[in-house]
């Protein structure tokens, strides 16, 4: 059970990241720090989950526009 709500949290955490990195200078930094020393693999990895999980709140926002303003 506990390990199931740490995956769950390294999920969040994970669709989060690409929101952090647009608007937190600090995270930004250091996640470009990081990737100096990462493989170009690493690196396509965390900008595809970046950007998955902005396009998946997008998402989930505008679903729920759509249930309150057109249901």
């Amino acid at each position: 059970m506990i390990g199931e709500f740490a995956e769950l949290f390294d999920w969040l955490r994970a669709a989060t990241s690409g929101w952090r990195f647009l608007f937190s200078s600090s995270y930004r930094n250091s996640t470009l720090a990081r990737w100096k020393s990462n493989a170009w693999y690493y690196i396509s990895w965390d900008i595809i989950c970046g950007f998955s999980g902005i396009a998946f709140s997008i998402l989930i926002a505008a679903g729920i526009i759509y249930l309150i303003f057109y249901s």
